[in-house]
């Protein structure tokens, strides 16, 4: 399976819900619905209930799940360290997402604004 980008959270909601971002996440970025994060796992099935879990975890088994290791753990804290500095902090499960991203080289495709200002992250804004 070729990945080439990283489904936020915000993008596998938009998905499942079938909203008219959903659609043009789908019309328009097909071919990299292929992976996401584990974090993004969490993010996506946290408050869940029972039925729209089953159609989650469904959708979650046809992607690869980039972990969130040692490596990405090491980049997370030098990102939210440089975002503390410039005073841009954001949401920490970002921080780690994005992490995942940038220790896999691979892109962000997601609907959320903070991402913008993780510098070397590749971001796919919807």
């Amino acid at each position: 399976m070729v990945k080439l980008a990283i489904l936020d959270s915000s993008v596998i909601i938009h998905l499942l819900k079938g909203t008219e971002k959903g659609k043009l996440i789908r019309d328009n970025f097909n071919e990299e619905i292929t992976a996401t994060t584990s974090l993004c796992v969490h993010e996506t099935l946290f408050g869940t209930k029972q039925r729209e879990r089953e159609a989650t975890l469904s959708f979650i088994e046809e992607l690869e799940v980039m972990p969130y290791d040692k490596n990405a753990a090491l980049k997370s804290v030098e990102i939210e360290e440089s975002l503390y500095k410039k005073g841009r902090p954001i949401n920490k499960l970002d921080i780690l997402i994005a992490s995942a991203c940038l220790i896999h080289n691979l892109s962000l495709l997601t609907t959320d604004e903070g991402y913008t200002h993780i510098e070397n992250l590749k971001v796919i804004k919807v």
